[in-house]
């Protein structure tokens, strides 16, 4: 054997050996690999789904189990809270209540460990509100109700409240009134942002707690009880106040 051919193959020994990548090295990445696609889908599932990552006019059905923060999660609660004498105290001159705005308004509703959410786009031009979704829409001009969904549609005389009832949410003028009733406590937050109200019908063992911003002038947060266990709840954010 020649000089050129023992040279040639040592190179190719050499070139072989590069080539060949060692067990342990592969185990290795192929368990980084698996730990990084765990991670994706957990991710993925309990991530995605929740009330408050969805999107405007997104309506979503979730059989999940879920507790309260889960489903809408925040970091705005109220800590600092002082009692307030409902009758020492003008709740309506507090609220600084806006005309023009647009928002989100969450509602969720529990039942059977099964929670069922629609996102609406929320807005409102003076006495004219309006909340629509892909499947539904609702309309109030001040005096008349439209609803419309991909089933049906009606027009009826109404007041402001009925737009909020056929979303299943309250009106700034329903919670103010509950407030004045026996049975109801108030709350305001030392920074002078929130009103909280509480109700408890001890006979039916349902109970209701609403916040109040004083800012915007809306039912921003709402959830309710039966027993210990939560039926609804109803959130407003992502506001965008405009002049009037």
């Amino acid at each position: 054997m020649t000089e050129k051919d023992t040279g040639s193959l040592k190179t190719g020994a050499l070139n072989g050996a590069k080539a060949k990548t060692p067990v342990y090295i592969i185990v290795i990445w192929a368990v980084l690999g698996l730990a990084v696609l765990a991670s994706f889908v957990a991710m993925i599932y309990f991530g995605v789904k929740t009330v408050a990552g969805g999107g405007r006019g997104s309506g979503e059905q979730d059989t999940r189990e879920y507790t309260v923060p889960e489903i809408l999660p925040r970091e705005d609660t109220p800590d600092d809270l002082i009692y307030v004498d409902p009758d020492g105290t003008d709740l309506i001159r507090l609220i600084d209540v806006r005309t023009v705005y647009s928002a989100e308004l969450t509602c969720a509703n529990l039942a059977d460990g099964r929670l069922n959410y629609d996102i609406y786009w929320l807005e409102r031009k003076g006495s004219v509100l309006r909340a629509e979704i892909p499947s539904k829409t609702v309309e109030f001009d001040g005096s008349i109700l439209y609803v419309k969904t991909e089933l049906y549609s009606y027009t009826v005389p109404a007041e402001e409240k009925d737009f909020y009832l056929e979303l299943g949410t309250a009106s700034l003028d329903e919670v103010l009134q509950l407030a004045r009733e026996p049975g109801s406590d108030i709350q305001l937050s030392m920074n002078d942002k929130i009103i909280v109200v509480t109700s408890t019908d001890s006979e039916h063992g349902i109970s209701h707690y609403y916040e109040i911003s004083l800012e915007y002038g809306l039912v921003t947060y709402e959830i309710h009880y039966i027993g210990d266990t939560v039926y609804r709840l109803n959130r407003i954010q992502n506001i965008d106040v405009f002049p009037d």
